[in-house]
């Protein structure tokens, strides 16, 4: 679950925006955190709108929790529609979606992200 959105930078041609959230281990091992992607889409007519790969292997200990932010660069003209819906209801939903690459103990496993937010004006 997406613990926070910021928008960091909102210009002519693309909106940049620090995603963070949490991946606890609720596992009695320890597991690496090998990679993780996502896309954000426009909620209302699923076009994408930004994408982003992180490649740093994290060690998450068993029991523990690592915050993990992320910087996600969207392109305006991806977001012709999303911008015209918040002019009049000041507010965009999105929704972001995708999938964490994990090893536990050599194994490999997918692990899918999902999760809606909305940036108010």
């Amino acid at each position: 679950k997406i613990s926070n959105v910021k928008l960091l930078k909102a210009g002519f041609k693309e909106i940049s925006l620090k995603v963070t959230f949490p991946f606890k281990n609720q596992y009695p091992v320890d597991y690496t955190l090998k990679s993780f992607e996502f896309t954000i889409n426009d909620a209302k007519n699923n076009a994408k709108l930004g994408e982003c790969i992180h490649q740093e292997p994290i060690l998450i200990k068993s029991g523990q929790e690592h915050i993990v932010s992320t910087r996600v660069n969207m392109k305006n003209v991806n977001m012709a529609s999303s911008l015209f819906t918040a002019l009049i209801t000041r507010k965009i939903e999105h929704v972001l979606s995708g999938t964490a690459q994990i090893e536990i103990e050599g194994a490999g496993f997918e692990i899918p992200i999902e999760d809606k937010f909305e940036l108010a004006k």
